[in-house]
């Protein structure tokens, strides 16, 4: 997620749980160190029922449809090249990294 005024990325547990499957604890440090301004983002329990709620709905996992609340919920732009994201659109915004730069 890439918040949409200041230029700063935004992560939630979520990203370092995914992260985790591929790289290391100092490999994930360094990606969130690349961008000088991130910031961890909490969900809500709100969050959680909202996102488990959505992915029965639109027939999307748990993960993504959490990335979508938190984007929306943090005014937020969600950079990611996975196209089953488009049926989220109407939630948040979402753009491929080519488009932010």
């Amino acid at each position: 997620m890439v918040y949409k005024d200041a230029g700063e990325i935004l992560y939630s547990e979520l990203i370092i749980d995914e992260l985790k499957l591929e790289y290391t604890y100092k490999q994930i440090k360094e990606i969130l160190n690349i961008q000088a301004e991130t910031r961890k983002v909490q969900a809500s329990v709100n969050q959680v029922q909202e996102a488990e709620i959505l992915g029965r709905v639109r027939s999307v996992g748990f993960g993504d449809a959490m990335h979508i609340v938190l984007t929306r919920d943090n005014n937020a732009i969600l950079v990611t090249r996975d196209k089953h994201f488009i049926n989220l659109s109407d939630i948040a915004v979402i753009k491929k990294p080519e488009e932010i730069i």
